[in-house]
């Protein structure tokens, strides 16, 4: 059985921007997460949220992207 390979998906529930994310969450894939995390956040929302229902598994440097972008969030970025 092979591992699930990394997607990213944007989609919206009513007024809220939903980034639903499948396989693995890793040096690798962490710098594809956290642009699109940044793009979202980037684009003045005031909530974000982020679905791993499909994730199999998160480094620290996944974790980091999403730290990373509560801090975005935080921080009132215009």
């Amino acid at each position: 059985m092979s591992e699930p390979e990394f997607e990213v998906r944007v989609s919206e529930q009513p007024g809220i921007p939903v980034l639903a994310v499948r396989g693995e969450i890793d040096v690798a894939s962490a710098p594809e997460f956290h642009a699109s995390l940044s793009d979202l956040i980037g684009k003045g929302s005031e909530v974000v949220m982020v679905d791993l229902s499909e994730v199999s598994f998160i480094d620290s440097s996944g974790l980091g992207a999403l730290v990373g972008a509560e801090k975005e969030m935080r921080g009132g970025r215009a």
